[in-house]
């Protein structure tokens, strides 16, 4: 899948607005549930961060070291939209 850079930003907006969503329910669940909570929206926080790492690589090199950081780019995003379709469900 190609992406560009305005849906990348605008999914990524949105994605960061669940978790913030996920980490007020943390704050009004049981110590349990918001220790796993906490968790899981740190882990999302990273893999999201690390998206956008890349996504800053992709902007500063060309030809095929961009197509390589393309690539680990749109594998990251897989792995974050599917822990954040995972969690939201569960929550």
């Amino acid at each position: 899948m190609e992406f560009t850079e305005g849906m990348l930003q605008a999914q990524l907006k949105e994605w960061f607005a669940k978790l913030d969503l996920l980490e007020e329910k943390a704050k009004l669940s049981g110590a349990e549930a918001k220790a796993k909570y906490e968790k899981l929206v740190a882990d999302l926080r990273g893999k999201l961060k690390a998206v956008l790492a890349k996504l800053d690589g992709v902007k500063q090199q060309s030809g095929s070291s961009a197509e390589i950081i393309q690539k680990e780019v749109e594998k990251i995003w897989a792995e974050a939209q599917r822990a954040i379709e995972s969690i939201t469900r569960q929550s």
